[in-house]
């Protein structure tokens, strides 16, 4: 059938072009002849195409073959739904342990031939004698079987103490690998964190609770349990700001404003060491630093060259110098919270209970602050507007900020 429309195409071109010699009398009848010849040369030319994408499909089934094949056995043709979707006949993988039936529409179809065909693969490496004779269900039974072999001669360690609290425990926040849990101790445990952040964390609260009066969740801890590291505070009665600011009052929201500028005020007043970065001249362990750890910085300069360097493949050097000249070098350093956002203060009575999350604390910038208050803001509600009430506004540095973020690859 191939050969057949490809010698009919080229016969078909060539007697357009000949009728197109012939008829240079007639303009008329000249263009039709050549558009003809045209199309003529176009559909060989989609032919040729498709004949080679049809030689690399099956070259490359011929190199891969699949493991399933799409086609529905004869006794599946009158289980099908409404919209004329498919049954399911699946065999999961060896360690699956599930034996019933998968109807996802994600499954994949076998034909006669092809369930034959995985039964006897599958039963001949299960050990099945007489593999003609082997129902899907047996096969599942027998995986199920080994699967569950597998795990006796390989007994996965057991629970530790603090795993089984962290099971009972109640989940406070999610997000991601990050999770907060309240033991029954009524300890909480942060976890899905990197050892060396928890401890950077824990570091900074312990920091604050010695030479400020700013409220933290009590006896701060860096925990490592089965080669996961946690940290561990007193759990804070209270409510997130960010889910109750719009059923405060006038006053109340007041109240936590002026407590927020004076704990701030107190983080101000602390003597700088002289360099950026995180406590006992750590690395700056803060998401805005393009998402891995860097530094410390012995000047501003520095952290500038940084926020930066990142933009060598997406920006000319003309444009990094320009972005460069537009960074200021003379801020003051101070320590810095670096996420006080209002999903990280808890209130209780319309007076701030606890600021919660210091991994990302350290000596930073005096703006680094109003920068990362305002981190990834959408201006979509009146917290916005109310930050430069607690921190002293940056707006150049804002602006710059953003720019700098906008032309970044890493967000």
């Amino acid at each position: 059938m191939s050969a057949l429309v490809f010698v009919s195409l080229h016969v078909l071109a060539g007697l357009f072009q000949i009728f197109h010699f012939f008829s240079w009398y007639s303009s008329g009848f000249s263009l039709i002849a050549l558009f003809a010849s045209y199309a003529s040369l176009v559909m060989l030319g989609l032919w040729r195409c498709y004949e080679s994408m049809s030689f690399l499909h099956c070259e490359r089934l011929r190199n891969h073959p699949p493991e399933r094949l799409h086609q529905d056995p004869p006794h599946l043709h009158a289980t099908r739904g409404r919209r004329g979707a498919p049954s399911s006949l699946y065999l999961p993988s060896d360690d699956a342990g599930d034996t019933t039936q998968d109807t996802s529409p994600s499954a994949s179809l076998l034909s006669d031939e092809g369930v034959r065909e995985m039964r006897a693969i599958a039963a001949a490496g299960l050990g099945f004698k007489d593999i003609n004779n082997v129902t899907v269900h047996e096969v599942r039974a027998a995986r199920a079987a080994r699967a569950a072999l597998r795990a006796k001669q390989n007994p996965a360690p057991p629970a530790t103490a603090l795993q089984q609290e962290i099971a009972e425990g109640e989940v406070l926040y999610a997000s991601g690998l990050r999770k907060m849990i309240k033991l029954k101790s009524d300890r909480v445990l942060k976890h899905g964190i990197d050892a060396q952040v928890a401890a950077a964390e824990v570091a900074a609260m312990k920091f604050i609770a010695e030479h400020t009066t700013v409220p933290i969740p009590g006896n701060p801890e860096h925990i490592v349990d089965a080669g996961r590291s946690y940290v561990a505070t007193d759990h804070v009665e209270g409510q997130v700001l960010s889910k109750v600011w719009e059923h405060l009052r006038d006053d109340e929201k007041a109240t936590i404003l002026g407590e927020l500028k004076a704990y701030v005020n107190q983080l101000r007043s602390l003597e700088s060491p002289g360099y950026i970065g995180s406590l006992n001249r750590d690395q700056c362990w803060d998401c805005r630093m393009f998402a891995f750890a860097c530094g410390p910085f012995d000047s501003e300069a520095q952290m500038n060259d940084h926020l930066v360097s990142v933009l060598t493949h997406v920006a000319s050097p003309f444009c990094r110098k320009f972005l460069r000249r537009m960074m200021r070098e003379d801020h003051k350093i101070v320590f810095t919270h670096a996420d006080l956002h209002w999903r990280n203060i808890i209130v209780k009575d319309g007076h701030v209970a606890a600021i919660l999350d210091w991994e990302m604390a350290g000596w930073y910038p005096e703006y680094w602050e109003y920068c990362k208050a305002l981190y990834n803001e959408r201006f979509e509600t009146e917290w916005c507007t109310r930050v430069q009430d607690f921190l002293e506004p940056y707006h150049y540095e804002y602006a710059v900020d953003r720019l700098l973020r906008a032309m970044s690859p890493v967000w």
